[in-house]
């Protein structure tokens, strides 16, 4: 990405948080040629971030669209709101990890709570690295959940 499209991006962001009225203050990442991470600090986080992160995702896609729209190229961007989404990456690691291993110890599926598409996906990539369970997911729409197997 050119020095210039990250000024713009910079730019827009600035314009953006200014007008929500909240204490924030934030880095701008170049991930990619097409992505940047947007690692958001504020003393209103929770507000921010929303039940589950909702709130933090819809403003993901709203910042995604307004920087694509200015500079009229699809432009992914990641927010990170406290490290919100880092800790959320690890603890779905962590969580099925565990629900793996209980599953191979009882012989038994493991189901998972409701989680996002996104999140289901990162859940069964973490467990593809391991060969004595499998995942699947069951449902549809917004009752769609992921099953770990043992083999």
């Amino acid at each position: 990405m050119t020095p210039e499209n990250l000024a713009k991006i910079e730019a827009l962001l600035k314009e953006f948080f200014a007008k929500t009225t909240f204490d924030i203050d934030f880095e701008l990442h170049e991930e990619g040629e097409d992505s940047v991470l947007v690692s958001v600090r504020t003393l209103d986080a929770s507000f921010l971030i929303g039940r589950n992160g909702a709130t933090m995702l819809e403003m993901q896609k709203l910042l995604g669209q307004m920087i694509s729209k200015q500079l009229d190229r699809r432009i992914y961007v990641y927010l990170d709101i406290n490290n919100y989404r880092e800790d959320r990456l690890q603890y779905l690691k962590d969580m099925a990890q565990d629900l793996a291993d209980k599953a191979v110890a009882l012989r038994k599926e493991e189901l998972l709570p409701l989680i996002s598409s996104y999140e289901r996906r990162i859940v069964h990539t973490e467990l593809a690295k391991r060969n004595d369970v499998i995942t699947e997911s069951q449902g549809e729409g917004e009752n769609r959940r992921l099953v770990i197997k043992p083999v």
